[in-house]
């Protein structure tokens, strides 16, 4: 995780892209085995967790611009 708390946010997202393109390639196998109730909700946890993540990661990064804005003034000072 310290790696993406030095990164821009588009590349972190990049990355994360990458991930789980790459994670859940082939997983599908994995997948037929949930029951009928289970999978049905499969899509929306998903989504909800890529929602979170995306959300954590902008509010990182709002975080992290306004530190090097506060450190730019007081060197500037």
């Amino acid at each position: 995780m310290e790696h993406f708390s030095k990164v821009p946010f588009e590349q972190f997202k990049k990355e994360l892209d990458e991930w789980f393109y790459q994670s859940l390639q082939g997983k599908d196998k994995d997948l037929n085995s949930l029951n009928c109730e289970d999978a049905s909700k499969l899509p929306d946890q998903l989504k909800l967790l890529v929602q979170q993540i995306y959300k954590e990661a902008e509010e990182l990064e709002k975080k992290q611009n306004a530190q090097h804005r506060k450190s730019d003034r007081q060197l500037k000072s």
